[in-house]
């Protein structure tokens, strides 16, 4: 599965985004995603004047293909980067329509001075608009960056939010997307006057007591409420804001996007200890239900490390090391194991044809591919 990470900072003010955006890329990477990622920044996109642009295009099309969608942005003010929004607003041509519909999306935003839970809000407003779900949300303050490398509690959380999110991406999980504006409301906009109040209003204009400007407000014809308010002087500031300020690239910055100026940057699959670690992502526990069994991995070869799955009922873990009693012994080459964990081998076939050893109950072997689904 891929990923499109939409990088969203100038390289010299991302108040630390590239390296909370490095250290998702790696975790998910290490559960088995590829991450494919746009620099916003770079691309330049042109401002959306209703007609389609190459640009744009090439990234739309980088969004259409993933099975899912990060966006990392670094922001000032309480609202959506200029460069995001930009893109959105292209992908309202009519042949961009389905780009985004039932995408899990995570959104990940550090802030200059607290502004990213409004940040947040606003994005996923927008991937609501597009039928898109913002599965996963987190907001960081530049200040707090430095957390994630230094407190293990912190990093723990945050490792457990990329790992939800890529069980979202797998299930194609699917949410219920709010609506803003219900049937009432919209019918509510536009008022239907009944005859009893035609006739009023003809009454009244012939008597020529009150000008029609004052009948439509004691009507209500025109009024427009808070929310309607508030939206048009957002679209107002928008579209009269203007680039005052231009960032100049530095070059001993290290930045890791990469422009679409050249080809995207894929990640390279985890190597067999990170698959096996990865593996309880795959566990089926409907499928391992009353089971109770603990599952010993030696492996040897191009890779040396031991570790052992412990599965209780519908629960399944990796541990480091050597279990005491294990039910079953698993001996294997990397080469081999890993042919196992990306579905090009059974488990049991590679047993049957000699490719891997096995002490304890066989049984369990059988039962191993049943309740862990990998495929190549």
């Amino acid at each position: 599965m891929n990923i499109a990470l939409l990088y969203c900072a100038p390289p010299v003010y991302n108040r630390g985004l590239n390296r909370v955006a490095k250290r998702a890329i790696d975790v998910l990477v290490e559960l088995g995603l590829t991450i494919k990622e746009i620099d916003l920044y770079s691309a330049n996109l042109p401002y959306y004047d209703g007609a389609e642009h190459e640009e744009a295009g090439r990234i739309i099309g980088e969004l259409r293909n993933a099975s899912g969608v990060i966006i990392a942005a670094a922001t000032v003010l309480p609202s959506v980067p200029a460069m995001v929004q930009t893109l959105f607003e292209h992908l309202t041509l009519s042949k961009y329509a389905d780009t985004m519909i039932n995408k899990n999306c995570m959104l990940l935003v550090v802030s200059e001075a607290g502004g990213e839970r409004a940040c947040l809000d606003n994005l996923a407003g927008l991937l609501q608009s597009f039928k898109a779900f913002d599965s996963v949300r987190i907001g960081l303050q530049a200040s707090d960056v430095d957390q994630i490398d230094e407190n293990e509690e912190i990093r723990d959380v945050f490792e457990r939010q990329l790992e939800d999110y890529f069980r979202m991406v797998r299930q194609s999980r699917r949410f219920f997307i709010p609506s803003d504006h219900p049937k009432h409301m919209i019918e509510a906009q536009t008022p239907i006057i009944s005859e009893k109040e035609r006739e009023a209003l003809t009454n009244i204009e012939k008597k020529r007591k009150q000008p029609l400007s004052v009948i439509a407000k004691k009507l209500n014809l025109d009024h427009i409420d808070e929310n309607q308010s508030k939206h048009i002087n957002e679209i107002s500031s928008f579209f009269t804001k203007k680039m005052t300020e231009h960032y100049q690239t530095d070059s001993t910055s290290p930045v890791y996007v990469k422009s679409l100026a050249r080809e995207p940057h894929i990640h390279i699959a985890a190597n067999c200890k990170q698959l096996s670690k990865s593996l309880t992502h795959y566990f089926q526990p409907q499928l391992a239900q009353g089971l109770s069994a603990v599952l010993q991995l030696q492996v040897s070869g191009t890779e040396n490390f031991s570790g052992y799955y412990t599965i209780n009922n519908t629960e399944c873990a990796f541990i480091d090391g050597t279990a005491q009693n294990p039910d079953i012994t698993i001996l294997s080459d990397a080469t081999v194991w890993q042919d196992v964990l990306t579905g090009k081998c059974s488990a049991q076939k590679a047993f049957m044809i000699g490719r891997l050893k096995v002490k304890g109950n066989y049984v369990l072997l059988t039962k191993f591919d049943h309740i862990f689904k990998v495929s190549g």
